[in-house]
């Protein structure tokens, strides 16, 4: 791996998302009293990784960096998706299901997901290995697999909790609609070019 990179206009989105996710939580780091802004924030650090990875690996000239930055974004995206879900739990009932044991729990699958990427030249549980078409396309390990259940799972988790709260709470159904849209945005945005949870993307 030798670390080289080359410009192409492609970084351009990354970067200037990379700025408006940081400056959206130092936005919510300053409202900490707000239900879910910590999460919120937490998530957008790491979003704003992820889509630094992303850039860098749009940038990187020789094929093991690209990798390289493929598996960081996969150790981005566990944590992002659960922290994701933390918000929607805080955001729709503060205090109530986001007790301690719930985050503990949802914390075992990030630090699972970590352990076989660290692990993966040993264990390749993660990945079988790479190919590279223009892209870098990931041979999924079985326990790849099982994180992408764990994403699809906290997907329906998230969307069955803005259900309940579009129908308990008639005031919240605005920003239920704007928060889906977001979540769908993200999630096919992940689906396409480099991403971790794609069928045919980098990562877990």
């Amino acid at each position: 791996m030798t670390w080289n990179y080359a410009y192409t206009p492609t970084i351009w989105p990354s970067f200037l998302t990379v700025l408006l996710l940081i400056a959206l939580s130092i936005y919510s780091g300053r409202q900490r009293g707000v239900a879910g802004a910590l999460p919120f924030m937490i998530g957008c650090l790491f979003a704003a990784l992820w889509t630094a990875g992303s850039g860098m690996e749009a940038a990187a000239v020789d094929l093991g960096t690209k990798i390289f930055w493929f598996k960081f974004q996969g150790a981005c995206q566990v944590p992002l998706a659960t922290v994701i879900t933390c918000f929607v739990l805080e955001y729709a009932w503060p205090g109530r299901w986001l007790t301690r044991r719930n985050l503990a729990l949802l914390s075992i699958p990030s630090l699972l997901g970590l352990g076989m990427i660290v692990t993966n030249n040993l264990t390749h549980l993660a990945w079988r290995g790479f190919a590279y078409e223009g892209r870098v396309i990931p041979l999924r390990g079985p326990g790849n697999w099982l994180l992408v259940l764990f994403g699809y799972g906290l997907a329906i988790l998230n969307f069955m909790v803005f259900a309940w709260l579009f129908r308990r709470s008639p005031q919240h159904r605005w920003p239920v609609v704007i928060m889906l849209s977001g979540l769908v945005g993200g999630a096919r945005a992940l689906r396409t070019g480099s991403s971790p949870g794609a069928p045919n993307g980098p990562a877990l």
